[in-house]
């Protein structure tokens, strides 16, 4: 895996646009601090909402918040111009011109190659950037 140079969008030449993506259920402190340093990160970003049948395959259960209760949420916290149900990686990257996307260090790097496949990546020619997760503190936990 190697880091890729910062690039700009064509869309937007003088901007770099990323991607936070998560399930934000019970948007707690870990959520807030992993959002503004994802908005520090690039020029523009962009928050996109897992839906509730993706967190079910990946976790194993529903959240306790729909996915659009969990939508309105993020919303409210101002931290982005633009939050979004996310569903198809590709088209989303394509349609945003995403540059990087964001993830917490509660998942490694190499994992979250592994999730998005190295194909994808390159083709997608999009930067994973890993940041620092707040400890102890999970959605999953405060149930």
């Amino acid at each position: 895996m190697s880091h890729q140079p910062k690039k700009k969008s064509k869309r937007y030449p003088t901007k770099e646009v990323g991607l936070a993506l998560g399930a934000f259920d019970f948007c707690h402190e870990w959520h807030i601090n992993f959002l503004k340093r994802a908005v520090a990160a690039c020029n523009e970003l962009i928050i996109g909402i897992h839906t509730d049948e993706e967190i079910y395959n990946y976790k194993g259960q529903y959240p306790l918040n729909t996915q659009n209760e969990r939508l309105i949420a993020v919303r409210s916290l101002n931290i982005a111009k633009q939050v979004e149900i996310f569903h198809c990686r590709q088209q989303f990257c394509k349609d945003h011109e995403i540059l990087s996307v964001f993830h917490g260090d509660d998942c490694s790097q190499e994992d979250y190659y592994k999730i998005w496949g190295e194909t994808l990546i390159s083709e997608l020619n999009i930067n994973i950037q890993i940041l620092p997760h707040t400890p102890n503190i999970h959605s999953t936990h405060l149930r």
